[in-house]
């Protein structure tokens, strides 16, 4: 599995490029053929914007959300990606009304600023180099237009140079009499003379001639619109205000493949700079603002960002897009639509989440996130989110907290990504990656920071093992201990007789592995990628032995009486369990990572093969699936070919744990016209079965979750 793979043409580097939104969803090209029983959609997140402006970021975890989909249906494949919602879709870009600026009207820019605050728009704004007054702002959901009459001027931008596209102040074509409904709202308005009601990127109002496309090239379709790139941004705004906040019917366009509008991404379109602080990038004041102003925006305090590029997971009927902070974004998983956000903190005490969270196969969601816990000290709460009753209330409401771990640190919780979950237990790894919670409070405030600035390591702590008894929210008196390791994603968790088996993706040593994913680093050419990787933790995957009966007669034993592993657990003196684990793959600066299982069938059971994304020097160049019990390997390469994270999708009728395929989304930059693919390969052999080819290139994603037609 570990056979040295070299890349110095650097293809890898297209995985970290900004992509540009689509205006349809795009037909695949099929090769193989697609087994009939596999219908429904894989959905996939990750980062697709790594620049705003002239603003760079810097960490891999900082890229703006990103949502893609392959739908299945009878043989064939589509793609969407999108990265909006369904409110701001049509609003949160904002409205941009011109109009000359005559002393009549200038009386109603002013009613129409009131009125738009009065509706939640913060601000008008000056609409520089052009006359009259505009909107570039947010505006509240279900806003209704009521027919206001101004005659508009031509506000928008050439996409290349800035310049317009015409005459300063040149009229819009006008239209009359029309009816339009705003897609959010549902609300019709009647407008009149000389007022625009809406045609961008191919939307046309009722009404309004497709002649005027011709005459006004900025209304035709497919005219290059992307929130990607600098020189489109205000472009981009504009089409987006008129074309959704308007909401013309008599066009049809689809718009299912658009970046998601979290606040982070809102925010910095709108201003066009990084406004919200990501993993490792800082958002710097305003610059535009005067010297006192940006002063006192230092000590505004925390601002947490919503960036949903980690994870996708279900709660009830609803699917959530995720980080790892309190905030996650409700989505529409069959138009990638982005319905809201919801706050964690309301419903549970918990100052963040992970990105995976245990969904149960009667629609139960567990998940970890750290918490204030007695005398002010941190600790970390289990919740619990009920599966979907019958009265049809919305599952958020009931949750609740299960347990609650202590903190080895009073005032500095661990990183946490994952944990371990079984039909009786609770497993929480605690590792020696700690969060300063001081510097974290006050480095917006003070001295300007990101989060990666907050993270320390405890070089003396190794790492705790926890355990909790899930149906009684009770903790188990016993210390579990064993030398220091990095943790971001557990393979599975299971009983046998009387003990806990714990499998793990583990990078050995203290030092945090995220201090190697800055964007610089995972794109420098081939020789430097693998010089930092030599430095970094080296990879290993692991399998530790809980036992869960513990007899003081027995200090100074191994306690792991199991035949099939060589995994240990030592009762010290000092009441202490000390765990030696059993390696089930490793190799040379090559890692197995982003494990998946058949987890419906056997997640928290026990199990024989693991899916994973084979990590060469942190390049993704392979897929791999292992036997945990036999360490036998089955691998899928190709050169020059960059795949994601592999989901197993069991077939419906399986009666082996690896009857199935095996779906990852696949870069291969030096293929020609089709440079991404999906990958649809046999799981009991990891043998090709079909792929689908697109024309366009996909950019890196972290996880996802097939969802069954």
């Amino acid at each position: 599995m570990y056979s040295q793979v070299e890349h110095p043409a650097g293809g890898y580097k297209k995985l970290f490029e900004t992509v540009e939104e689509l205006s349809s969803p795009v037909t695949a090209h099929v090769t193989g053929r697609i087994p009939t029983w596999l219908r429904g959609s894989l959905l996939r997140c990750g980062p697709g914007l790594f620049e705003v402006g002239a603003e760079p970021f810097y960490h891999l975890f900082d890229g703006q959300a990103l949502l893609h989909k392959f739908d299945f249906k009878e043989g064939h494949v589509t793609y969407h990606r999108r990265c909006g919602d369904a409110a701001k879709d049509c609003c949160s870009s904002g409205v941009l009304v011109h109009w000359r600026s005559s002393s009549r009207e200038l009386s109603r820019s002013k009613a129409l600023g009131q009125a738009a605050r009065e509706v939640g728009v913060p601000h008008p704004q000056r609409c520089q180099g052009q006359a009259g007054w505009g909107f570039e702002q947010p505006v509240a959901r279900g806003w209704k237009w009521t027919g206001w009459k101004v005659p508009l001027t031509q506000p928008f931008y050439n996409s290349v140079n800035n310049s317009t596209l015409s005459k300063k102040n040149a009229a819009f074509p006008t239209v009359q009499r029309c009816s339009v409904k705003m897609r959010a709202a549902g609300a019709a308005c009647s407008c009149s003379d000389n007022t625009l009601l809406g045609a961008a990127a191919g939307h046309h109002a009722q009404g309004y001639s497709n002649s005027h496309a011709a005459t006004q090239p900025w209304l035709l379709p497919g005219s290059g619109l992307s929130s990607q790139e600098p020189h489109h941004k205000k472009y981009l705004y504009y089409f987006n205000c008129i074309a959704c906040c308007v909401g013309v019917t008599a066009c049809n366009v689809p718009h299912s493949l658009r970046f998601v509008r979290t606040d982070a991404y809102v925010r910095a379109m709108t201003e066009k700079r990084i406004v919200i602080t990501e993993f490792g990038t800082y958002a710097y004041p305003d610059p535009c603002k005067n010297i006192f102003s940006r002063f006192f925006s230092y000590f505004k305090g925390v601002e947490v960002t919503d960036n949903a590029l980690v994870n996708v997971y279900p709660v009830g009927e609803d699917y959530y897009a995720c980080t790892e902070t309190n905030f996650i974004t409700k989505i529409n998983p069959d138009t990638l639509e982005t319905i809201k956000q919801v706050d964690l903190c309301k419903y549970v005490s918990v100052n963040g989440a992970t990105a995976h969270p245990h969904v149960e196969n009667d629609g139960t969601v567990y998940n970890i996130g750290n918490c204030f816990g007695k005398n002010f000290s941190l600790a970390y709460n289990i919740i619990r989110i009920p599966p979907l009753q019958a009265d049809k209330e919305d599952p958020m409401n009931k949750s609740e907290v299960v347990v609650q771990f202590p903190c080895s640190d009073r005032f500095k919780p661990s990183y946490v990504h994952s944990f371990g979950l079984t039909p009786n237990y609770i497993v929480f790894v605690e590792t020696p990656v700690k969060i300063n919670l001081l510097k974290f409070l006050s480095s917006w405030s003070l001295w300007g920071a990101n989060y990666m600035d907050c993270f320390e390591s405890n070089e003396t702590m190794g790492v705790w093992l926890h355990v909790a008894e899930k149906k009684k929210g009770r903790l188990l008196n016993i210390k579990y201990r064993t030398s220091a390791f990095n943790l971001f994603h557990h393979i599975n968790t299971f009983e046998d007789n009387g003990f806990l088996i714990v499998d793990l993706c583990t990078w050995k040593g203290f030092e945090f592995v995220y201090n190697y994913l800055y964007l610089a680093n995972l794109r420098a050419n081939w020789d430097e990628v693998k010089k930092q990787a030599e430095k970094a933790p080296q990879p290993e995957a692991r399998r530790y032995v809980l036992p869960l009966r513990i007899d003081k007669a027995d200090t100074g034993k191994n306690l792991v009486t199991l035949p099939y592993t060589t995994a240990t657990a030592t009762l010290r003196s000092d009441e202490t369990v000390w765990l030696e684990p059993e390696v089930i793959f490793s190799g040379p600066r090559h890692a197995f990572e982003f494990p998946q299982i058949n987890y419906k069938k056997y997640g928290g059971k026990p199990y024989t093969y693991t899916y994973g994304l084979g990590l060469n020097h942190f390049v993704p160049d392979r897929l791999c699936k292992l036997n945990v019990k036999t360490k036998e390997t089955w691998v899928w390469q190709e050169p020059d070919s960059y795949p994601s994270e592999p989901i197993f999708v069991s077939h419906p009728d399986a009666l082996e744990e690896d009857d199935g395929v095996v779906l990852s989304i696949v870069i291969s930059p030096g293929s020609g016209p089709k440079p991404a693919y999906l990958l649809i390969l046999n799981a009991k052999d990891m043998s090709e079965v079909a792929r689908a080819e697109v024309e366009v290139n996909i950019p890196v994603t972290f996880h996802g979750l097939f969802k069954r037609a």
